[in-house]
């Protein structure tokens, strides 16, 4: 690409990412990008950092999810919605329930609610973990804040 004159632009990486990310390339090969966009120029976003996270889910690589999720707030970004989304779904895949219900209380002491998203992470995570009485307060949880989450998942509970 740079080769024929063409300047890789934000956009540019975070779709490299999330390609990578999809096709479960190895971490390393991911953060070469990163790394590579950092030195010729382009200043990672929050997009950027939440592209990364998800790309830990493919691998399943917790610590780097979590690291990420640090670099994020050392870089001066607030974690949003979308960002906690991401590190509770690598959270649920690596069978990490207690962490993903610290999780959510961070996302909700910086005031974003849970939607969807967030209920099926959490319970697929305790469901991998086994803790089936804890799906069932989280089922009753979701539930007593909309209908319309529960419609969209009970069919992985039942």
């Amino acid at each position: 690409m740079q080769r024929d004159g063409y300047t890789p632009t934000l956009v540019t990486y975070n779709s490299i990412l999330n390609v990578y990310g999809k096709m479960g390339m190895p971490w390393s090969r991911v953060t070469a990008i990163f790394y590579s966009m950092k030195t010729n120029g382009v200043v990672p976003d929050l997009y950027i950092y939440n592209t990364l996270i998800t790309c830990c889910r493919q691998g399943s690589l917790y610590e780097e999810a979590v690291n990420v999720f640090d670099r994020i707030k050392s870089a001066g970004f607030v974690p949003d919605r979308v960002t906690y989304n991401a590190l509770l779904d690598v959270f649920a895949k690596v069978r990490r329930p207690k962490e993903a219900l610290q999780v959510l209380k961070d996302m909700e002491s910086n005031g974003f609610s849970p939607n969807v998203i967030t209920y099926d992470s959490l319970i697929s995570a305790h469901v991998r973990g086994g803790l089936l009485k804890e799906v069932s307060r989280l089922k009753v949880q979701m539930v007593e804040k909309g209908p319309d989450g529960f419609t969209k998942i009970s069919s992985r509970i039942i």
